[in-house]
């Protein structure tokens, strides 16, 4: 089972990375790479965000934190920087500052 996860992470993080860049860095130039980069960031955010809500849902029937893993939140954590990052480097501060705000918020 360690194994299959270590693959599958290694091929998320990895091989997918990878080819991101090179599909963005080969098949786009200037503006039209940064949307599709965005995109691209767009459809990781749905994902890291709507796939935990079944946990948070369990957290606030309960009202106990002890079923939110760490991971959870580490993640989460990282999608903001993601985010970050991507509103600092296109110099886009709407984006910048509103999904930094919603980090403080939530944590």
């Amino acid at each position: 089972m360690q194994v299959f996860c270590i693959q599958i992470f290694v091929l998320l993080n990895v091989v997918a990375f990878a080819a991101i860049v090179l599909l963005t860095r080969l098949a786009f130039t200037g503006p039209d790479r940064v949307t599709v980069v965005g995109w691209i960031c767009v459809g990781f955010s749905l994902c890291v965000f709507a796939a935990p809500l079944s946990i948070i849902r369990l957290v606030i029937r309960t009202k106990s934190v002890e079923f939110m893993p760490f991971y959870l939140s580490f993640f989460l954590t990282l999608n903001a920087i993601a985010w970050f990052g991507y509103g600092f480097f296109t110099k886009d501060l709407y984006v910048e500052v509103k999904k930094d705000r919603k980090q403080l918020i939530r944590s």
